[in-house]
């Protein structure tokens, strides 16, 4: 049955794609990018006429389609879910409240760049400037008089310089008073401005209306509140958008048309929006922070709606189901071991397998150990821990100073053409900052995103036949290429990799930034080089990725 449901989602997917297709007028804005649903349902004997017109056949089952936000300002095309509420009436609330907040934008923009208030800025800083100069030039005379002066003239001369500086004191404030009535009013309007967008984004919150599926109905302002107060989320208000994604559309049609929803799936259409990674037809999860604090409420079990999406890449537990680890470098003060992909660096949230405590169970005699850097749970690789509290704070400041420590990782990436058509060697410098809608993804942001830069070098090796024969899609070549980060942003290799101004080729198997199936991330910690904190030697430790749990994995100490 999971089968036929990810041929039934298939299915589905591919009737939305060629839909798509047969409507030109939609090309332009589509193709810029848009996120579509599929819901699979049952129990549709009983629907409405009006119900049964928006169920598409998908092979065993039957399908709901819906897209996120408007396309050419509707959210009520034939054949696609509608909003769970329209809010775009042309005489509507919400219609008539945007306008106003749109007259304010335009009376806010209008008054930063008034004419007088550029004068009047110009006029402030001529004031400040005129008064340093009279009250400098006259401290000057002072100064050239004071060997020669009477008393009675050093106290006119005192005298008269308090003055000056009273006279342009209030020259100052009556231009300082100017700007400040101008700039006041500029804020009241912006005040103003984000009470009434406050205003009305909790007016409309408590208009969507979503259907759970005991056929109770409560406002999504409800919903989500409930939500923070159970995970202590300290986000008191949806974010902007919310409900308008396909998931909850589409979820909460059905409850509403006493269908039962029995596998989900979002996909990606057109092209990569600005700053994030998305590939055209693949699926993606539900966004952390629009949609997850409502979907619980909208069906028993999303977890199992959506499972039957088949994703691009599923990591497995790694390549080492035991409770050990290769041990790969060890003295008196650290341990380097070879973590395998699928498993976290150090305890996290729940009771999920990782680094650290199996580490700790390999040495129950040693009273500490600590993971002293990270890598992502798809990762695999060297891992350095410390032995005692003092090395552990040394090792990390080492790491903190990226200089101090240099880190070697190997990937294989895919690419759509049959030859490398940019230099087989370089550095990438794309800045990032979190995705905080959909996290754990990070995006690359220009504005304002921390400085990530990593050197790469293809190494014309050929991939392993046993890595180039697991691949499916047969329109992909695969490359490997060495990486070094020269800083340490989360997900850093990973976007430089897979975004179109960086390499453009993402990691093969890459759960959240690739687009070719594989069973496991091909990104692995291959060396590490540092000063030693204690010793002061040069230490190398390497771990090559074709034999991770090889005991004959190369390790170097040089003085």
């Amino acid at each position: 049955m999971a089968t036929e449901l990810t041929d039934a989602l298939n299915i589905a997917r591919n009737h939305v794609i060629a839909d798509i297709t047969s409507r030109p007028e939609w090309h332009d804005e589509v193709c810029r990018g848009k996120m579509f649903g599929v819901l699979l349902v049952a129990d549709t004997a009983h629907a409405s006429a009006s119900c049964m017109a928006m169920l598409h056949d998908a092979g065993c089952c039957k399908a709901l389609f819906a897209y996120s936000g408007q396309i050419l300002g509707r959210s009520d095309w034939e054949g696609y879910v509608p909003a769970i509420y329209d809010y775009l009436q042309e005489d509507g609330y919400f219609k008539r409240h945007e306008a106003q907040i749109t007259a304010l934008n335009h009376r806010v923009t209008m008054a930063e760049h008034a004419p007088e208030l550029v004068l009047a800025r110009r006029s402030l800083a001529e004031a400040e400037a005129e008064a340093t100069r009279e009250v400098a030039a006259y401290r000057a005379f002072i100064k050239e008089q004071k060997a020669t002066r009477t008393v009675a003239e050093a106290q006119y001369q005192n005298a008269e310089l308090r003055r000056i500086k009273r006279q342009t004191t209030e020259r100052v404030a009556v231009a300082q008073a100017a700007v400040e009535a101008m700039e006041g009013e500029i804020n009241r309007l912006k005040t103003e401005r984000k009470h009434r967008s406050d205003a009305l984004q909790r007016w409309l919150f408590t208009q969507h209306r979503l259907t759970l599926p005991t056929g109770e109905t409560r406002s999504l302002l409800e919903v989500f509140t409930d939500y923070t107060q159970q995970t202590g989320s300290r986000q008191t208000m949806p974010p902007s958008g919310t409900g308008e994604c396909c998931a909850p559309r589409l979820l909460n049609y059905a409850n509403a048309n006493g269908l039962t929803p029995i596998a989900l799936a979002e996909f990606w259409y057109g092209a990569s929006p600005k700053g994030e990674i998305r590939h055209h037809g693949q699926y993606y999860e539900p966004c952390q922070a629009k949609c997850v604090p409502i979907l619980g409420a909208l069906a028993h079990d999303v977890t199992a709606l959506l499972r039957h999406q088949k994703t691009p890449q599923k990591v497995g537990q790694g390549d080492n189901d035991g409770e050990k680890m290769t041990v790969l470098f060890e003295d008196d003060y650290l341990i380097a071991v070879a973590k395998p992909a699928g498993i976290l660096s150090v305890p996290g949230r729940n009771s999920q397998r990782n680094a650290q405590d199996i580490l700790l169970a390999m040495r129950p005699d040693l009273p500490f150990i600590k993971m002293i850097h990270r890598l992502d749970m798809d990762t695999s690789g060297l891992l350095l821990a410390a032995k005692t509290p003092e090395i552990y704070t040394q090792m990390q400041a080492k790491f903190a100073q990226h200089e101090e420590v240099k880190k070697e990782y190997v990937a294989i990436v895919t690419h759509s053409g049959q030859s490398i058509t940019r230099s087989l060697q370089g550095e990438l410098s794309l800045p990032l900052s979190a995705d905080f809608v959909n996290r754990p993804r990070q995006r690359v942001d220009y504005e304002h995103g921390k400085v990530a830069i990593t050197r790469y070098s293809f190494t014309g090796r050929d991939v392993p036949g046993s890595i180039s024969h697991s691949v499916q899609d047969r329109n992909v070549t695969l490359h490997e290429l060495v990486l070094t980060p020269l800083t340490g942003r989360t997900h850093q290799l990973r976007i430089h990799c897979a975004h179109p101004d960086g390499l453009g080729m993402p990691i093969l198997g890459d759960p959240l930034y690739g687009d070719v199936a594989a069973e496991r991330m091909y990104l692995h910690a291959q060396k590490l080089e540092f000063t030693h904190p204690v010793t002061g030697e040069e230490v190398r430790i390497e771990c090559p990725p074709a034999s991770p749990k090889s005991k004959d994995n190369d390790v170097t100490t040089t003085n």
